[in-house]
């Protein structure tokens, strides 16, 4: 499965803020559309964790705030589980 676009990644973000009364700038969607980098796991934790942490207005400050929880989250429940399951040989690679 290949990353998801990132248009779509931006677009659904605006509409999901939007019904919620939530502003955000086309700057601030940018850059939490970036930092998934089309991953679909990124897309939705991301996503939760910005919601969470944010009033009526999203902010560049409110991403970088929650950078450490989704970060904590990506190597938890995604590389440490890609890394166990990979052969000796692989990880050695890696």
């Amino acid at each position: 499965m290949g990353p998801l676009d990132p248009f779509d990644i931006k677009y659904r973000y605006q509409k999901a803020f939007a019904r919620a009364g939530k502003e955000i700038s086309n700057s601030t969607l940018m850059k939490v559309t970036k930092l998934t980098k089309g991953y679909a796991y990124a897309f939705q934790d991301l996503g939760y964790y910005v919601w969470q942490h944010s009033d009526t207005q999203v902010t560049a400050e409110d991403i970088d705030n929650v950078l450490s929880l989704f970060k904590h989250d990506l190597f938890r429940n995604a590389y440490t589980k890609i890394i166990s399951e990979l052969s000796p040989t692989d990880r050695q690679f890696c």
